[in-house]
């Protein structure tokens, strides 16, 4: 009996290398027209972002997500999710689903999107829980609700 093989010339790592993924976020600050407020939140994002080899692009308030050398997983959400929780200088965050790296943040008609507004008490207790190993990225999703998809009114 005779076997084909196909070998494929790409290896499998491509698509990640390629195109990476990344996420938009949307921060609601207290006072977003205030200057000073806006630049505290930026230094202390972008601050955060390169502790962890991760980078924004454009306005901190409507940001994309990405990292020039990997992929951003669901772990760089939440995480990032914990951070605005502990810092305290957010009312509320949205989070975009994971996508292809485009170089420019998503518009929220045309990705799902991860609510969390910081005022809702259950959220300080949850995000200790994941830092401390006892809850998954995936069961932090679940809490909060899942991804939201966009929708579109005609």
């Amino acid at each position: 009996m005779k076997r084909t093989f196909f070998i494929s010339i790409l290896p499998a790592s491509t698509v990640e290398r390629d195109s990476p993924l990344a996420f938009t976020i949307w921060v609601d600050l207290a006072q977003p027209g205030v200057a000073a407020d806006v630049q505290i939140f930026r230094r202390g994002l972008d601050r955060y972002l390169e502790s962890y080899g991760m980078t924004r692009t454009l306005n901190p308030l409507h940001a994309l997500i990405c990292s020039p050398e990997r992929s951003l997983t669901l772990n760089d959400q939440i995480n990032l999710l914990v951070w605005m929780i502990e810092d305290r200088r957010a009312l509320g965050v949205e989070i975009g689903a994971l996508q292809l790296h485009t170089g420019i943040p998503s518009q929220r008609d045309r990705v799902a999107q991860l609510p969390a507004m910081f005022e809702d008490q259950a959220l300080v207790p949850m995000a200790s829980l994941y830092k401390a190993g006892r809850l998954y990225a995936e069961q932090v999703v679940e809490m909060l609700g899942g991804y939201h998809a966009p929708v579109a009114l005609h």
